[in-house]
This record gives C-alpha cells, structure tokens and sequence, in this order.
C-alpha cells in the first residue's frame, strides 16, 4: 500500500493480517515449522462430522473471534450436531483439537524503532 512508504505502522499490514485470519495464522505457522495444536479448516459447519480429529475440539471462526467469542467446544460426538446450527455467517472455521494444559501465558514483545526489544512479563 502506498501510504505504508510515507508512514510507519506497527505492526505492519502483513502481521496484521496473519494475526485476524486464524486459518492464514495456522498455514503460516506450520509452513514456518512452529508446533501447533492439530487442527483443520471447515468451510461449511455440514462438514464438521467429517473432521478427523480426537474430540475434545475447539470450533473458532476464523475471523473476528476474540476471548471466546466466536468459539464453540464440542467435547464428544454428540455436541456436533448442536454446533452445526450454532454456526452462523460465511466460514471458514478453524477446529483445533484440545490441548490439555495447566496454564497458560500471553507475553507481549515489543521492538522499538532503534531496535531494542521489550518483553511485558506475564504477571
């Protein structure tokens, strides 16, 4: 984008868009060779009694989902069906298989335009 050449935004448009598209995230990551979580991508919510993964999963969009919004859990095969009807509005949605895990942490990293970089400590 032109205005990207006379004005300094960060993150830049490229991160931004990987990190408001879960299914471009996911592709990115793997292709990057960074673990994660075994997943797949529906683009219909008909196509979730074909997923191939171990249940418990986590049905997100795969765009504009924020703490929870926009997730459903399906912890055995019969909640399936009732988030079929759940899902609303254009897919795609990304179903990640449940990662048991006893906590978990968000750091933020920050950079400045010199170079330094900052970590916020996860409190």
């Amino acid at each position: 984008m032109a205005w990207q050449k006379l004005i300094r935004v960060r993150p830049g448009s490229k991160s931004l868009g990987l990190a408001q598209d879960r299914t471009k995230e996911k592709h990115f990551l793997t292709d990057n060779h960074i673990p994660v979580t075994k997943y797949a991508v529906i683009k219909n919510p008909s196509e979730l009694g074909e997923v191939q993964l171990e249940l418990p999963w986590i049905v997100k969009t795969a765009t504009l989902g924020y703490d929870g919004h926009g997730q459903w859990r399906i912890s055995n095969r019969h909640g399936i069906a009732g988030t079929e009807k759940a899902l609303k509005g254009d897919g795609p949605w990304v179903v990640e298989q449940v990662v048991p895990y006893k906590i978990e942490l968000s750091v933020v990293v920050g950079i400045r335009w010199s170079k330094q970089i900052r970590n916020f400590p996860a409190n």
